[in-house]
């Protein structure tokens, strides 16, 4: 691939490659972080969807908080960068400040990548980065895969993969039970740190 080039990944920082855990390239890292709760109900779907899970909600919230999914534990990925936040090749985002002003994240990712971007630029990608323009983009909303996926019968799932992209979603759909189980979960993970959703 022609430099620079572009990867993305759900890997734990751990198991990055050693030189961007080390620094001794000149990668840099912008990492997107979602709530527990907002990401367990988007991890449920995706997985209905395209990887074919059939159980119900509150089965898939106990696998989520007990760490028994893929990319989990799910604390651990999330202080594995956020523990190199102040790492001057690192930019930790939060998706939740995405959602509240996507302009402002623009120019914050813009200024760690040395790049200068003209107002009118700004909104153009503020444009093309918004939730309902990536959910009607074929190259990020995985239509392509779910429509094989299903040609081929291989889910039994209908929807999309981005659904509605909103902030507070998963306490909405989620029992007041697994509510407490998901706060006292993420305060036990969170209470030797300064991250906060």
């Amino acid at each position: 691939m022609k430099s620079p080039r572009f990867i993305k990944t759900h890997l734990p920082f751990k198991l990055l490659p050693k030189q961007l855990r080390d620094g001794s390239t000149k990668a840099k890292i912008v990492y997107v972080s979602r709530n527990a709760k907002d990401t367990c109900l988007s991890y449920f779907h995706h997985s209905r969807l395209l990887e074919g899970y059939t159980g119900n909600f509150d089965d898939f919230c106990k696998l989520f908080t007990s760490d028994s999914l893929c990319f989990s534990p799910f604390f651990e990925h999330i202080l594995g960068y956020w523990d190199r936040k102040d790492d001057s090749k690192l930019l930790f985002l939060k998706y939740e400040d995405m959602k509240k002003d996507l302009r402002s994240v623009i120019r914050q990712t813009a200024k760690f990548l040395n790049k200068e971007l003209l107002d009118d630029q700004v909104l153009v990608l503020e444009d093309h980065l918004s939730f309902e323009s990536m959910k009607n983009n074929r190259a990020v909303n995985y239509e392509p895969v779910i429509e094989i996926n299903k040609t081929h019968n291989l889910i039994d799932a209908d929807g999309t993969f981005m659904r509605s992209g909103t902030v507070g979603g998963g306490k909405q759909k989620m029992s007041p039970e697994f509510v407490k189980i998901f706060d006292d979960w993420e305060e036990k993970c969170l209470e030797k740190c300064s991250l906060k959703f």
